[in-house]
């Protein structure tokens, strides 16, 4: 790490989670924002912090990006390259993807989270068990997000799935039902509308009771503060691949 602040590039810096990012960036006394990467177009926009089309010329500890699939790989692997670590909070990345962004961590420390909050990475830890302790329960997962979002299901909403086949792995994901559900089935159901930020429930249906499990996002603010964790994680860390998971950890073992 260079210096005492850690520097951070902001990949997709002008997007409505780029910007929250931004905002809590330049409020951190240990980081410092020293430039953000957008697309051509939205270079003529006058932010507080510096503007680039890519990583040409720019240095860093930390490259955080919330882009799209489609120039997120390039901008990692340049990033990667460099020698920066990475923080990745972009969704819909198919298996391939995924497999590329996993394999920069061979040189440098890299998070892939689809979603930085912190309630909702303590909740992927607690469905496993809930799932095994509900057997025989159906399971259905409902996610809610802005009309703007081009994903669906959430990246939130899939990573909930695979919490709940953990534990039981026999289960499939249905995003289209056209029958009765058969026992091994999680209806994933997205809804897209107004400016939500996100909301995710788990629902255990069985034939006694029904128990939900909610997370409401109730500003972008709660994505950036895992953000900052995370950058403050990575800045440190050995190269590898992580998760919110060790950065919950880190911090609860250190007192924060």
């Amino acid at each position: 790490m260079s210096g005492q602040r850690i520097k951070v590039i902001l990949s997709g810096a002008l997007g409505r989670m780029g910007r929250v990012v931004a905002e809590a960036i330049r409020g951190a006394p240990d980081i410092e924002l020293v430039g953000g990467i957008e697309s051509q177009e939205k270079l003529s926009e006058k932010p507080e912090f510096p503007l680039f089309p890519d990583l040409s010329g720019l240095t860093g500890d930390v490259l955080v990006d919330f882009t799209n699939p489609g120039v997120s790989i390039g901008i990692l692997e340049q990033g990667a390259s460099s020698g920066m670590g990475l923080v990745v909070g972009t969704t819909g990345f198919t298996e391939e993807q995924q497999e590329t962004i996993k394999g920069l961590a061979n040189s440098v420390p890299v998070l892939l989270s689809p979603n930085m909050s912190v309630g909702i990475n303590l909740l992927l830890e607690m469905l496993p068990k809930m799932a095994q302790g509900l057997r025989g329960y159906d399971i259905e997962i409902t996610e809610t997000h802005h009309r703007h979002k081009s994903d669906a299901p959430s990246g939130t909403a899939k990573a909930l799935f695979e919490a709940v086949r953990r534990a039981r792995p026999e289960l499939r994901p249905i995003t289209q039902r056209t029958g009765p559900r058969a026992s091994d089935e999680v209806g994933i159901v997205s809804m897209r509308g107004g400016e939500v930020f996100g909301e995710h429930t788990v629902m255990f249906l069985g034939d006694g009771e029904v128990i939900e499990v909610t997370h409401r996002a109730l500003s972008r603010k709660a994505f950036a503060l895992g953000t900052l964790m995370a950058i403050r994680f990575v800045a440190k860390a050995k190269p590898g691949f992580y998760t919110m998971k060790e950065v919950i950890i880190n911090n609860a073992q250190r007192g924060h």
